[in-house]
């Protein structure tokens, strides 16, 4: 891998089995974001079962799986429930195997390795790509859950009053993290347009998703101080944020610091519009500028 400014070559493989059933899952993504609410059942529901039996025919998905598949989609079912304690039960179901799956913990599934490098750039860090789909079904189940309660995304809000704060974050983030050591190293290649697709639809939409939709919007709602809900949701959310990203090591005192604040902007956007594809634009542009422009040393 030779790295320079524009000059980098970087060895992707995507099967076709990943390009299919991850494209499949991309447009149910957007369907579920853009569909009638008529519609929502029936298209969430063939969308699920397309990607779960092509998933099955390609052996990205095992067996073993499906048992761990049915008690997450039946607890989605449970949050539909008119009784209180019920839809309780569900959204508590669905919050533990959305995380079980998004670290995975959940047996049976076959997450295909894109990329990977002992070092990116001029970076010292290994650094692999994944093709995560126990994390995307996460999403798309929490998303189609939340779907008909979601605000509408305006673009003009997004350009007045998001843009401003997600510039101003990412000033911060990264002027903290050349302070911390890290160097100006731009590369592009292969693997930025993989990545483009893949940390976009999955990792960011399922991670906001799962910190905004369910943490911080539940958070906000129950902290009993109103004055102060949505900045202790913000603080909250961010730190259980980096909780799902710690490590130990050399260096990730350094890291984990970068991590808060990158969580902190990201709840700092939802808490402004309430927009969700907001949050994940912002959590989707400090990881491309990360990944493109920068070398850490921790």
């Amino acid at each position: 891998m030779a790295a320079g400014f524009l000059n980098i070559t970087m060895d992707v493989n995507i099967p076709f089995s990943v390009t299919l059933i991850f494209g499949l899952y991309a447009l149910h993504i957007l369907l579920i974001l853009n569909q009638r609410p008529k519609l929502r059942s029936a298209i969430n529901i063939w969308f699920f079962l397309t990607i779960l039996t092509t998933s099955l025919w390609f052996n990205l998905i095992q067996w073993q799986a499906l048992p761990f598949l049915i008690v997450y989609i039946g607890f989605g079912f449970l949050t539909l429930e008119k009784i209180r304690w019920r839809r309780w039960l569900g959204w508590t179901g669905v919050v533990i195997m959305a995380l079980a799956l998004s670290i995975h913990v959940i047996p049976g599934f076959d997450n295909a390795l894109l990329f990977s490098a002992e070092h990116l750039g001029n970076g010292t860090l290994p650094y692999k790509l994944y093709a995560n789909l126990d994390k995307a079904l996460a999403a798309a189940l929490i998303l189609a859950l939340v779907a008909e309660h979601l605000k509408p995304f305006s673009l003009k809000q997004f350009a007045r009053q998001d843009l401003p704060i997600m510039l101003g974050g990412a000033i911060i983030i990264f002027a903290l993290g050349m302070a911390l050591g890290a160097e100006f190293d731009p590369k592009f290649g292969e693997l930025t347009i993989a990545f483009l697709f893949f940390n976009l639809l999955v990792t960011c939409v399922a991670e906001e998703a799962y910190f905004r939709l369910l943490f911080q919007e539940t958070l906000w709602k129950l902290i009993p101080l109103k004055k102060w809900s949505g900045i202790l949701a913000i603080v909250i959310s961010a730190a259980l944020f980096t909780l799902a990203h710690f490590h130990t090591g050399e260096g990730a005192v350094e890291r984990l610091t970068v991590i808060f604040l990158a969580g902190i902007l990201y709840a700092v956007v939802y808490w402004r519009s309430r927009q969700y594809l907001s949050a994940v634009l912002a959590h989707f542009s400090i990881n491309f500028i990360h990944l493109s422009f920068f070398t850490y040393p921790f």
